[in-house]
């Protein structure tokens, strides 16, 4: 004999089980979620107890109970044990003569359940690994900091969607000053626990309108929302203050200082790379002012930076050329006003600008990396020139700046000796000159 309901009660405290277990959904809460699903679960199987059911309608309303539960618990084998407990209530409440649809309904059941629970175990598993990686590629790998492919989305997020955009913005980007040099006298082991902590250092002043990037090496960027007037250069003064502080690192205390460009939206620009482009110019003329300094991009300093960059271009292509040329100047003894040496001086014949003096296009020069073929070009012709007044039965000695540049680029040393050799020369007649400082940090080639 089949059991039926006796009244609509039943279907009521079954709409009232569901309705509740649908709630329990929005909860976020893992404790009050669960007192709830143990409650609601009491009830069910008093539903069950107190008005049994028949297989149709167990089939038609309970089927699902996994399915709530896997929605409150995914991932989880609540479910499962959930099924078990349906199909216990199911043997127990079916009548004699109908254990084959128990079976079958049992069958059901217990596939279901557990198809769903591995395929949503692998759903989550899936999207935690897929959000990992993600998460990963937005994080700087060395200081978890933010990198550079997060910093590129995120500045093209504001402005990209003005109404959503965080006002007046400020980009800041920070150098640290001689960090290879440190790098090199420490190690690279040495050289990333100052960058880890450096990047704890500059997390402590992010906000909710600072955001703190690292592009690569020692190079960060920030950027400042919802900036006033005095804002950026306040930041910024504070921000080298605390670079100063110094860091010890595997016993070694280590001073460092940084220089920063400052580039506004939308006063200086309306676009994410020409504030990027402005700020790295402010950051260049930053350095070049004696670094540990900060500096806001201005046109002027575009205009100037153009005119490098062209300066640049046009000393490559002189190299070889007789643009380029050699002066040498007499040093005179006093005493017998007798010359007996001369300096040779570089000297630049623009076929636009005219003479260009040396202070205008040595720096260039080192920046650029020209400095070291321009570097060998001025040692040879040198060397040539000593030669033919030696053959001349005129024995000067030529002394010859060496670029501190050129020592840490260059083997200097090499250079010498070929062209002696080259031109069958003896080093006699030869002065190389160089800086303190130059014989400090490269004392290996001086």
């Amino acid at each position: 004999m089949v059991l039926e309901y006796s009244g609509p009660a039943p279907r009521l405290l079954s709409l009232v089980f569901f309705i509740g277990m649908i709630a329990l959904y929005f909860i976020k809460k893992t404790s009050s979620k669960t007192v709830g699903v143990v409650a609601l679960l009491f009830f069910f199987l008093w539903i069950n107890i107190t008005y049994p059911l028949n297989i149709g309608q167990v089939e038609e309303a309970y089927t699902f109970l996994p399915i709530l539960i896997l929605c409150l618990y995914p991932g989880k084998l609540y479910a499962n044990a959930s099924s078990l407990i349906v199909l216990i209530i199911y043997y127990l409440l079916t009548p004699e003569g109908h254990f084959d649809e128990f079976v079958e309904e049992g069958i059901t059941l217990v596939t279901l359940s557990l198809f769903s629970s591995i395929a949503l175990l692998l759903y989550i598993r899936i999207t935690d690994r897929m959000r990992q990686y993600k998460r990963d590629s937005y994080t700087d790998y060395l200081t978890d900091l933010p990198n550079r492919k997060a910093f590129t989305e995120d500045l093209k997020h504001t402005f990209c969607h003005p109404t959503h955009s965080s006002g007046p913005i400020a980009l800041l980007l920070l150098d640290l000053d001689g960090f290879k040099k440190t790098n090199d006298m420490l190690g690279h082991e040495v050289g990333d626990q100052l960058l880890i902590a450096l990047a704890r250092r500059l997390k402590s002043y992010m906000t909710e309108y600072v955001h703190v990037y690292r592009l690569g090496g020692d190079e960060f960027t920030i950027i400042l929302e919802h900036i006033d007037d005095h804002l950026p250069a306040t930041f910024s003064r504070q921000l080298l203050e605390g670079i100063r502080e110094p860091l010890t690192i595997d016993g070694h205390e280590v001073h460092l200082s940084g220089s920063i460009g400052i580039s506004l939206h939308p006063e200086d620009c309306t676009s994410d790379t020409i504030l990027i482009r402005n700020c790295d110019i402010a950051l260049q003329r930053a350095k070049s002012r004696g670094k540990n300094t900060f500096t806001f991009y201005d046109e002027d300093m575009e205009k100037e930076t153009l005119k490098r960059y062209q300066l640049e271009l046009d000393l490559e292509n002189a190299l070889g050329t007789d643009q380029l040329y050699m002066v040498y100047k007499a040093k005179v003894n006093l005493a017998t006003n007798a010359v007996n040496g001369v300096e040779a001086l570089i000297r630049w014949q623009h076929p636009q600008l005219g003479n260009i003096p040396p202070s205008d296009f040595i720096e260039i020069a080192e920046e650029s990396g020209l400095i070291v073929p321009l570097g060998r070009w001025v040692i040879d012709t040198v060397v040539g020139q000593a030669k033919t007044w030696s053959e001349q039965n005129q024995k000067l000695r030529v002394s010859l700046n060496v670029s501190a540049i050129q020592f840490q680029r260059d083997n200097v040393y090499e250079c010498l000796v070929d062209s002696l050799k080259k031109h069958q020369l003896d080093s006699s007649y030869l002065e190389i000159e160089v800086t303190e400082s130059t014989l400090i940090e490269n004392p290996d080639e001086s």
